[in-house]
């Protein structure tokens, strides 16, 4: 009965945790750095032109210009990692029995957690991605923003972007912790420590940009009025050529492995603050 309490409690510890190290890296910088990615992906415009767009309009706003979308959907959305964790924890627990290989075990975890993320993140995404691309900001409201889109297309215009975005995310986490596992192999004692997790997550953050082409797609979907499906999108993207499939992969690249060195560090530095406080 004790060992199955403290399995329980542990998962829950790392359940709060990793909502508390995404919330972070979202406050840090990570929320403008993905508006950027976003904004680049869905309307071609340059990194420049990007910057110089909200730099100007920083100027009346403030600091929110490089928060939209912030509040609630993506203070909701820092919850995204409970899906992955959760799953992942979940089917790795279970395949080891029968599987034992850390790492491939890691890799399917990974890749099971990624799809049940898809379908947490995907209205969210929506959601954020509606505020940061729309071209009247100034009347901004996140709950006629909401009310919108479902009076436009009902709950279906939430889940716009689904099938990439789980494929996206599937695959993601996939290679994500495989990085996060091959590093550990290699360097086991160092990954113990709080900054062996965040090289460990830069590994992982910017192995997911073989997942690159699925962002693009998943931007351009959920941008705001569009009216393009997958088909239409990837004849776009072919177009452009190569560099159509791998737009905003610089800012990608930044922010993913920001985004993984940040929640598998702080979610590692939580959970031992936590763990001392309340389980000894």
């Amino acid at each position: 009965m004790e060992v199955a309490k403290k399995k329980t409690n542990n998962r829950y510890l790392l359940l709060g945790t990793s909502a508390a190290a995404i919330l972070t890296e979202m406050t840090m910088f990570g929320h403008p750095l993905e508006s950027i990615k976003i904004i680049r992906q869905a309307t071609d415009k340059s990194y420049k032109t990007i910057l110089n767009d909200l730099i100007k309009e920083s100027k009346v706003k403030g600091y929110k210009t490089f928060y939209k979308g912030y509040y609630p959907w993506a203070m909701i959305q820092s919850m995204k990692g409970i899906p992955v964790l959760y799953t992942q924890s979940f089917v790795s627990e279970n395949l080891y029995k029968n599987i034992k290989d850390e790492k491939k075990v890691g890799i399917i975890g990974g890749l099971c957690g990624g799809v049940a993320q898809g379908f947490f993140q995907t209205p969210l995404q929506r959601l954020k991605t509606e505020a940061m691309t729309m071209n009247n900001n100034n009347n901004f409201n996140s709950t006629h923003l909401f009310k919108k889109i479902i009076n436009k297309n009902g709950i279906n215009g939430l889940y716009k972007g689904l099938a990439p975005m789980t494929l996206k995310k599937g695959l993601d986490w996939g290679v994500r912790f495989y990085g996060i596992e091959t590093f550990k192999n290699n360097f086991p004692e160092f990954y113990q420590t709080t900054p062996g997790k965040f090289v460990a997550g830069l590994c992982g953050g910017l192995l997911s940009l073989t997942t690159l082409p699925f962002d693009v797609m998943v931007a351009k979907i959920q941008k705001s009025e569009s009216k393009l499906d997958v088909r239409q999108i990837i004849s776009l993207m072919k177009q452009d050529g190569f560099k159509g499939f791998f737009k905003g992969g610089v800012m990608r690249a930044v922010h993913s492995s920001y985004h993984t060195a940040i929640v598998l560090s702080c979610g590692n530095l939580y959970k031992e603050i936590l763990e001392d406080k309340f389980c000894n």
